[in-house]
């Protein structure tokens, strides 16, 4: 995307040994997590000795030889308080790209939950959403189906807010399946929402 002369700005906070830079020109990385409220906890990360990084053999899971469990500070942001902090409040995003690990339900619901709060989307070309469903793997039908409910109440709500379904297909890196009602889905997807009038 910086190839066509485009700004990206990517995030995460769980680059163990990355912090704020520049990786060339328009690119930039901040050690930071988009969250639904601006907080600053603990979390536990595996720490991979670079011995073991350098011998891929030994790299079979993610608590097995060489590596180490480390606690470290991992700071969340919402998104109006990232684009306030960067100064892009008035600047559009051609493209919002989330792959938050199941937490996209939480975020997007935050941002969803109110005409004021969405206000921050008003002026988001596109998401790009890696679509979690952990929570149909719960050990109750109920829990499954309140889950699944409240998944449809956010697209709904995105729905609703202008962005329509363009592109969706399954990712097939780690697919697993989970059950509501007699029903068997795949739980990981990519899928593409365009604002649309």
């Amino acid at each position: 995307m910086k190839n066509f002369n485009c700004s990206v700005l990517a995030f995460d906070m769980t680059m163990m040994n990355w912090t704020n830079i520049q990786l060339g020109t328009g690119l930039h990385f901040l050690d930071l997590g988009l969250a639904d409220t601006n907080s600053d906890f603990n979390l536990l990360f595996p720490y991979l000795h670079p011995a073991v990084v350098q011998d891929t053999i030994n790299m079979t899971a993610a608590d097995g030889p060489g590596v180490e469990w480390e606690v470290r500070e991992a700071h969340f942001r919402t998104l109006d308080t990232i684009r306030e902090v960067l100064d892009h409040t008035r600047r559009p995003i051609d493209v919002l790209k989330l792959d938050i690990e199941n937490w996209e339900w939480k975020v997007m619901g935050g941002l969803l939950s109110s005409p004021s709060r969405a206000k921050v989307l008003d002026d988001v070309k596109q998401i790009a959403l890696e679509i979690h469903l952990d929570g149909l793997k719960n050990a109750s039908a109920a829990e499954r189906v309140t889950e699944a409910r409240h998944v449809e109440e956010v697209l709904k709500a995105l729905h609703n807010q202008g962005f329509k379904l363009a592109q969706t297909e399954l990712n097939t890196a780690q697919q697993e399946y989970g059950e509501v009602r007699g029903h068997v889905f795949p739980l990981y997807r990519e899928s593409l929402f365009l604002r649309r009038p």
